[in-house]
């Protein structure tokens, strides 16, 4: 029976071929006491991403997706992943379904917050949107 589990299935592929280019990001971002902003990715369903980032002291955060229509207009409802206070977060994503998928960051304290952000994968890097300013 081993031999069987072997043998490779020509039905089955982990390799997925993409005509785009992979995309890497290394950003510093400031957060001015109370203030927020969005960081933001474009991706398209079944892409990857790896991320990783880190702040200067514990920041309120929320992980999240937003679909788009093929016109590229966002609909909802969004998809949030995690809500959280933290220093840091890491991890990977595999989209399922088109559209922007990152960070709202927000700055509750009275110094400002630094966040380092690095990411890889298939994407677009749409960046820093929303900033509201205190």
């Amino acid at each position: 029976g081993l031999t069987n589990l072997a043998q490779p299935d020509a039905t089955a592929s982990s390799v997925v071929a993409r005509p785009w280019a992979y995309a890497a990001t290394d950003e510093e971002i400031v957060l001015r006491p109370r203030e927020g902003l969005e960081f933001k990715l474009q991706v398209q369903r079944g892409d990857a991403v790896v991320y990783f980032w880190s702040a200067s002291k514990p920041i309120y955060y929320e992980f999240h997706g937003e679909p788009t229509t093929e016109a590229g207009k966002a609909y909802l409802p969004y998809k949030s992943y995690w809500k959280l206070t933290d220093w840091l977060s890491g991890g990977s994503l595999v989209a399922e379904f088109t559209g922007t998928h990152g960070w709202f960051f927000r700055n509750d304290g009275a110094e400002p917050i630094t966040i380092k952000m690095t990411a890889s994968g298939y994407y677009e890097e749409v960046g820093i949107i929303n900033r509201s300013r205190p």
